[in-house]
């Protein structure tokens, strides 16, 4: 599953190494600003998976991005690393109690880094993770495989298609809009039509069978929700 993480920080140096480090797991992509401005402005566009939030920016402070964040039901449980080269305690103490999930300090030892981020990311969205298989009815997810079985039998996914099902059963009888899973479960750097989604799920339905692919219902205009209720 492609993992979106936001880098705010205005030391290019840093970024860099950071942003090469992370890019470097697999399905991480990293997208870096310098200012509070261009977070704001990114932010308000879409949010990523994980925020890597440095404190001291030149237009403004990241506690009080992170507070802002908090405070909005649409971001509220976005998950936020804080990256300070303050290294007093009651720093520590001041951004996690704003609402930091953790608070690592610069320069950053990247194993640590890399350690924390798939912390956070265990935590706040497991479901990114793709680890736990999954059982509903006939249908069984193997993650670390990415295969797909009905009745104990293989049915042959993709490695987009099983992405896609996995994200529409790990958030079962949610709405999962068409950008998000656009966004999540297919390779940003291929090119890809609008329809290429609903070719996939097409794909998915003909390999499940009836008896499964009745779950996956379309939400005109919205996306798709994956209800095993019915």
């Amino acid at each position: 599953m492609i993992v979106q993480i936001l880098i705010v920080d205005d030391d290019e140096t840093h970024n860099a190494v950071v942003r090469a480090a992370l890019a470097r797991e697999k399905d991480y992509r990293v997208a870096c600003v310098g200012t509070a401005r261009e977070a704001k402005a990114v932010l308000a566009k879409r949010l990523p998976d994980l925020l890597l939030l440095d404190w001291k920016l030149p237009d403004g402070e990241g506690i009080d991005i992170c507070r802002a964040l908090r405070r909005d039901p649409e971001s509220a449980s976005l998950p936020i690393i804080m990256l300070t080269s303050m290294k007093a305690p009651d720093k520590k103490v001041a951004g996690l109690d704003t609402g930091a999930d953790d608070y690592v300090a610069k320069p950053c030892d990247l194993a640590e880094l890399k350690a924390r981020v798939r912390a956070v990311l265990r935590r706040r969205l497991p479901w990114l993770i793709q680890s736990a298989p999954a059982q509903i009815g006939p249908l069984r997810l193997e993650p670390l495989a990415y295969k797909a079985f009905v009745d104990g039998k293989d049915v042959k996914l993709t490695k987009a298609e099983f992405e896609i099902l996995y994200l529409l059963v790990a958030n079962a009888d949610r709405i999962v809009q068409r950008r998000y899973i656009e966004s999540r479960a297919l390779d940003a750097d291929e090119p890809t039509d609008a329809r290429a989604l609903d070719v996939h799920l097409h794909h998915i339905r003909e390999k499940l069978g009836p008896k499964v692919s009745k779950w996956i219902e379309t939400s005109r205009g919205l996306g798709y929700i994956f209800s095993p209720r019915r």
